[in-house]
């Protein structure tokens, strides 16, 4: 599948993550990435206790780039799980991810 896209997420109103996609649609890093999260996560902890976790990983991650630090690749797809997880629970708004069609 070819990449199309350019998905920005943007924490705490810092640009954190840029990576290319082949889709728009934030459902389909939510499929890919997120719904693997959560189900790993239901093995170890209760609903309620899963954004909290996915919030303590985005601020991590946040200090990270606020310190000047390099994400992973690893440390990018984790992010983007944590925060389309949060977006599903409703505590990240729409306004804070962007697609932007690659031309």
């Amino acid at each position: 599948m070819k990449d199309t896209h350019r998905l920005y997420l943007f924490y705490k109103d810092e640009l954190c993550v840029k990576v290319r996609s082949p889709s728009d649609d934030w459902e389909f890093f939510y499929k890919e990435i997120s719904e693997p999260i959560i189900k790993s996560g239901l093995e170890k902890f209760n609903l309620k206790q899963i954004p909290i976790a996915c919030r303590k990983f985005c601020d991590l991650m946040y200090e990270k780039v606020l310190n000047g630090e390099k994400l992973s690749w690893d440390d990018k797809k984790m992010f983007m799980g944590a925060y389309f997880t949060l977006y599903k629970f409703n505590k990240i708004k729409s306004d804070n991810f962007i697609f932007l069609k690659i031309k």
